[in-house]
């Protein structure tokens, strides 16, 4: 027959088992619970849970320590009992201390106390049901967590892209204001070919220009003697005639003829000393021919200076246009120097977003990681608090009510042995 006594060592057996079991995912998840309310700013709640539990714990010391001084009550419960139903508390206390030592792996009763923490087995109950509501909490957390992984990793691909496009567009501008530059300044490479053949050629007319002033002066006093010398053969007194020279030189142009000179200086005041004899047709022919000679020069002279005049203009058309050219190669050079820095800018920018964002998901998938982990170590003792509830809820021993002096002792043997084989 089973006794009442075996009856109530069974019960206490299964709730000191609960208890042991559920106290101990209880402080599992209170550690996470704890990291939690940290993470959101209820720091001064969780001391107050802290000091709540600081004061069950001395509350269960006392209960220990009055629970002790019953052992006069156990003591006589062991004399008045039988040998046979002692060996069967003896039994089912060996079954339940290899129970404790396999399943729990208590060593010693401080540790057994330290797991209990002076609660019973309601009050772990009731929080195990708010630890499973705090597990689909964190469930719920890491698929928000996951979610939000997912939206900031699109997010950073987007303007991983939206950056990529952009420097692929500066890379463009760029290079088209390298090829402008590079056209402008074979433009100004040729122009400056241009303006030297042009300075060179307008260095040559100059030249030109001046051995025919020198050429033409001489050819003039080369007439000059020659008109002198053939004075000289009519008229001895040619050589002195030094005025009249500088008169013909100033009369002399170009389309005079010789017969409108010999009329206007009859009416000079030197027209008595011209001799009267008709000039000779050689002095004729060859004062035609040195004022041919002298047209000629002018018009060539004429003729270098148009020329002349033109490669002024056309060489100031080119340094204007040069200058023109150097303005908008300044111009594109500031806006490639522009371009150039703001390229920078932008992949350094870029770089720094891309680092940012690379750190931010480290510390999500850390967080997730560790989530995850605390997730499944608390459904394994989750999972083993209800298979040890299952356990006591199936067991087939009758609940029956002992006296209060059998409960308290079988109580405290039962988790001194607990302990002890722990």
């Amino acid at each position: 027959m089973i006794t009442c006594c075996e009856i109530a060592l069974a019960s206490v057996v299964a709730n000191v088992f609960c208890l042991a079991i559920v106290r101990n995912y209880y402080v599992k998840m209170k550690g996470l619970t704890i990291e939690l309310k940290k993470k959101n700013g209820h720091e001064q709640h969780q001391i107050d849970e802290l000091k709540k539990e600081v004061q069950q714990l001395k509350a269960a010391l006392i209960y220990l320590y009055y629970q002790n001084r019953k052992q006069n009550t156990l003591t006589n419960f062991t004399n008045s009992a039988s040998s046979q139903e002692i060996n069967e508390v003896k039994k089912v206390n060996q079954i339940f201390a290899d129970f404790c030592r396999n399943e729990i792996g208590g060593q010693d009763i401080n540790e057994i106390r330290t797991k209990l923490n002076g609660r019973t087995l309601t009050e772990i109950l009731e929080e195990n049901e708010d630890y499973e509501t705090t597990v689909d909490g964190l469930k719920r957390t890491k698929g928000e967590l996951e979610a939000e992984i997912t939206l900031l990793t699109n997010s950073r691909k987007n303007q991983v892209q939206e950056k990529e496009r952009i420097i692929t567009r500066l890379k463009e501008e760029k290079k088209s204001c390298e090829t402008k530059y590079k056209k402008k300044a074979q433009l100004l490479d040729t122009e400056q070919l241009e303006n030297n053949k042009l300075t060179e050629q307008i260095t040559s007319l100059e030249t030109k220009i001046t051995e025919l002033q020198t050429e033409s002066k001489q050819e003039q006093q080369e007439y000059h003697h020659q008109l002198r010398q053939i004075n000289l053969l009519f008229d001895a007194k040619a050589q002195d005639y030094q005025q009249l020279q500088q008169e013909i030189l100033t009369e002399v142009k170009p389309g005079v003829k010789p017969s409108d000179l010999k009329k206007k200086l009859k009416r000079s005041k030197s027209a008595n000393d011209i001799p009267t004899a008709p000039p000779l047709p050689l002095i004729n022919d060859q004062l035609k021919e040195k004022q041919q000679e002298v047209e000629n020069l002018r018009s060539k002279l004429a003729q270098k200076n148009t020329e002349l005049t033109e490669t002024k203009e056309q060489l100031d058309n080119s340094l204007l246009a040069r200058i023109e050219a150097v303005k908008q190669f300044g111009l594109i050079y500031d806006k490639l120097q522009l371009i150039s820095k703001e390229l920078d800018d932008t992949v350094e920018q870029a770089s720094d977003e891309l680092v940012k964002g690379d750190e931010k998901t480290s510390q999500l998938r850390t967080k997730l990681w560790t989530a995850q982990q605390q997730i499944v170590s608390l459904q394994r003792d989750l999972n083993l608090a209800q298979r040890v509830s299952e356990l006591r809820n199936n067991n087939s021993f009758p609940t029956k009510e002992t006296n209060g002096g059998e409960t308290y002792g079988l109580i405290i043997l039962l988790a001194g042995t607990y302990l002890l084989s722990a």
